[in-house]
């Protein structure tokens, strides 16, 4: 069976993972945030971390030039 093409992860550029970095930063809730914002919150951080893994893959694997 081969695999499926939309499952293939499009080359990723390291200013679109940077600027998910830093848009949606690591950090703890805050106790004023409801238990919905505190899920939303690492639902965002969740993918930022897989973009930024997919990245590192990426250029260890000279799928991209780095400059």
């Amino acid at each position: 069976m081969s695999p499926d093409p939309d499952d293939r992860t499009p080359l990723i550029p390291r200013e679109v993972a940077e600027w998910l970095d830093r848009k949606y930063p690591e950090r703890s809730p805050d106790h004023r945030d409801s238990e919905r914002e505190i899920w939303l919150k690492a639902g965002e951080r969740r993918l930022v971390r897989h973009v930024l893994l997919q990245l590192l893959w990426q250029e260890d694997n000279s799928i991209v030039q780095t400059t």
